[in-house]
């Protein structure tokens, strides 16, 4: 019988922490791309392409819970990017600092410029949009 009773409290034992960890597991359909500067090499097995096709076919990867991984260099933004009612969208930039235009500044080495009077990017009621390790320049309405 002390078997049997032994035998029962480890189940429960078990039991406990297998629904205690599951309790700490999240799980997140976060989508992620990466955003090449035009001839720039992307990484392999990872959705990658520079910033107009994510543009072009915004409505298939600009979605809630999405992160873009902007490769080091310049990417081009030729046309308004509008970003409307999203929540939990990063835009990280993968690359260095270096001195900016001033020896007590310094910049990403990933930078998003603008073509003259296109508008840069605007997101509209949205929540959570995070932009990291990226240089902006000449992105203004």
């Amino acid at each position: 019988q002390i078997f049997l009773i032994l035998e029962v409290m480890a189940f429960f034992l078990i039991a406990a922490i297998f629904v205690i960890s599951a309790n700490n597991i999240q799980c997140t359909d976060t989508a992620e791309y990466y955003v090449s500067p035009n001839g720039t090499p992307c990484p392999e097995n990872v959705i990658c392409h520079n910033l107009s096709v994510y543009i072009v076919q915004k409505n298939l990867y600009f979605t809630n819970d999405t992160v873009f991984y902007f490769l080091e260099g310049t990417h081009v933004l030729e046309q308004q990017l509008l970003v409307t009612g999203l929540q939990n969208v990063i835009f990280k930039g993968i690359g260095n600092t270096e001195q900016g235009f001033d020896e007590t500044v310094s910049q990403s080495t990933v930078i998003l410029t603008c073509n003259e009077g296109i508008g840069g990017v605007v997101f509209l009621s949205c929540e959570n949009i995070d932009i990291k390790g990226i240089t902006i320049n000449n992105c203004s309405t």
